[in-house]
């Protein structure tokens, strides 16, 4: 196949990465980076560019959802088919034979040299939605918005050069035909990163744009605007192209450059404390912390492991303690710790909590205030800062020590909104075992404790008793 532009479906003049990625040759192509960097309509130029040069394709054009795919993805084919078919993409044309259009996708036949093309356009939200599929190409657009396991059913379906059809297509046009499989994407830390970089990287054609490749095509002092309006993570993301946030972020602040620090010794006078989010088949995660005279939280150790007993973790928080003075013990030696109040819940036949059960290995659980919406916000309040107005942060994690803690609070994303575009404001359930972990220490140990009683520490040290009552029981404030 001859790699020559087709100037009657797109120039490429102003985006020589573009057009690199819309006539590449390899078969499985993934293009990646920034908005307005051309991504949706490179995608679109390349499926009707392969329509074209295998006639009969059975393509399909996909996005999570059908009203996103038809604002977008599917606005860009029109109007590439538009152009090449007397303005109008619907009607039958010099390229269009028909088109078939329901509430939950649409269908366009494209006239070839032999047999038309066809080209779905379906939401690609649910595995369901694509039982019965055969194709012989796809292009999903915004794929890190898709669940890992429908991508992994769209890929099974491209069954539609079968033997029969294969040598009928060599017999009329010369060459077999060939399956393409092409993705464009935003830059997201979740299961796409490790899918392109770690698993399938070598299978895949990956290209990587940032807004500067595409600036061209832009209007004078767009990506100038853009700068000086958006945050640092925005512009990171979405203009730079990093696959280190994500988007939704909860914690949107949060910066490894610097909320990260090297760790360091912790002075023997700042009181540590211990929290637990519990789990056995899901990770269990222990996070250590120590707060100064200033009122900075210093995380500065964890453990994040998944299928051990309490006994089992138990053990671990104490030979982690041992090596970490002044943590907070009971009279008896024991550990105390903020829990995940759920372990404190009965279960079994023999009613007994988890809290209970690590209380017979001598960790001695407190409930830690569960209030999601309000834990998150004090959390996001200690990251908070703004060096022009000269806010410094008071949250500080050890990188070496705390690389779990590290990994998900870039991860921990809010539940997308819904079909009806209602936002749920609630955390997407996965990677959030080391972000609870903290927000049960934040909200447990610096602003409230959720026992009605205060938290009563025997201390002989007049100037560590002053750090307790001005820092930990009191509003942790300056």
């Amino acid at each position: 196949m001859t790699e020559v532009a087709d100037p009657t479906i797109l120039s490429f003049e102003n985006n020589p990465m573009q057009e690199e990625f819309v006539f590449s040759v390899k078969r499985k192509t993934a293009y990646t980076g920034a908005i307005r960097s051309g991504k949706t309509l490179g995608g679109a130029a390349r499926i009707l560019y392969h329509a074209d040069i295998m006639p009969g394709s059975n393509i399909l054009v996909g996005r999570k959802y059908f009203t996103d795919l038809k604002a977008t993805t599917m606005k860009e084919v029109l109007g590439l088919i538009a152009t090449r078919n007397g303005g109008n993409a619907l009607e039958p044309g010099p390229l269009v034979i028909r088109s078939d259009g329901s509430a939950g996708g649409h269908s366009i036949y494209l006239r070839t040299k032999w047999l038309p093309s066809a080209i779905h356009f379906r939401p690609v939200d649910k595995i369901g939605k694509q039982l019965g599929l055969e194709i012989s190409e796809y292009f999903l657009d915004q794929l890190e918005e898709v669940d890992p396991e429908v991508f992994d059913h769209v890929r099974s379906r491209l069954s539609w050069w079968n033997q029969k059809r294969r040598e009928e297509f060599k017999t009329r046009m010369g060459y077999y035909p060939q399956t393409f499989e092409s993705i464009a994407a935003n830059p997201d830390p979740g299961w796409l990163k490790e899918f392109l970089f770690d698993k399938e990287a070598k299978e895949w054609l990956h290209f990587q744009t940032t807004v500067e490749h595409n600036r061209k095509n832009l209007p004078p002092g767009f990506i100038e605007e853009l700068l000086r309006t958006h945050p640092k993570a925005w512009v990171e993301r979405f203009l730079n192209g990093s696959w280190d946030i994500r988007g939704g972020a909860v914690y949107q602040e949060f910066d490894e450059t610097v909320h990260c620090v090297e760790p360091f010794r912790i002075p023997s006078h700042w009181p540590r404390f211990v929290a637990l989010d519990w789990g056995f088949n899901h990770p269990c995660c222990v996070l250590w912390g120590a707060i100064n005279e200033k009122g900075e939280l210093y995380i500065y150790d964890e453990i994040y492991c998944v299928g051990k007993l309490v006994s089992e973790v138990a053990e671990y928080m104490h030979q982690k303690s041992k090596k970490h003075s002044a943590v907070q013990r009971a009279d008896d030696g024991g550990l105390c710790a903020f829990f995940d109040p759920s372990t404190n819940q009965h279960h079994g036949v023999v009613e007994r909590t988890v809290m209970g059960e690590f209380a017979e290995n001598k960790v001695y659980g407190t409930p830690a205030n569960n209030s999601v919406a309000a834990g998150i916000n004090k959390v996001a309040e200690r990251l908070h800062f703004d060096p022009e107005r000269k806010v410094k942060p008071k949250l500080f994690i050890f990188r070496d020590l705390c690389p779990q803690l590290v990994r998900t609070m870039k991860l921990y994303a809010w539940q997308p909104p819904n079909r009806n575009m209602d936002n749920t404001d609630r955390p997407i359930k996965k990677d959030d075992d080391p972000p609870d972990a903290l927000r049960y220490l934040v909200m447990g140990v610096l602003e409230t404790v959720s026992t009605p009683k205060p938290m009563q520490r025997k201390n002989k040290n007049e100037f560590d008793n002053m750090i307790l009552d001005k820092y930990f029981l009191g509003d942790g404030r300056d």
